[in-house]
């Protein structure tokens, strides 16, 4: 692999990161903060990536949206179990997959 003078050295770290998609559905308005909480502790984006949470509001007052996150499987563990405990707890659904092509791609 070639570094060139304009890719930071940031960039490295990445490499290893897989593709998952994060899906909400049904979750209440009151418990938004704390998903945004939650996915402060994952990685930062690629550098100048601006990144921010699509929330959907349905007509019955709940939030849906589903979001592509780039991690490595031990980043998107606490993430994944936190969420998850925070569903079943607050009765709505979350679920969080691999993209169908799992593994490393560029």
């Amino acid at each position: 692999m070639t570094t060139t003078l304009a890719a930071p050295r940031t960039c490295r770290p990445t490499r290893n990161r897989l593709t998952w998609t994060l899906e909400i559905e049904g979750m209440p308005g009151r418990v938004r903060g704390v998903v945004e909480k939650q996915m402060l502790l994952l990685p930062e984006g690629e550098p100048g990536e601006i990144w921010f949470t699509r929330w959907q509001r349905r007509p019955d007052r709940t939030y849906s949206c589903r979001e592509q996150i780039r991690a490595t499987d031990a980043e998107i563990d606490a993430f994944a179990q936190a969420i998850e405990q925070l569903a079943a707890e607050e009765n709505f659904v979350a679920r969080i997959t691999a993209r169908s092509y799992y593994g490393l791609h560029g």
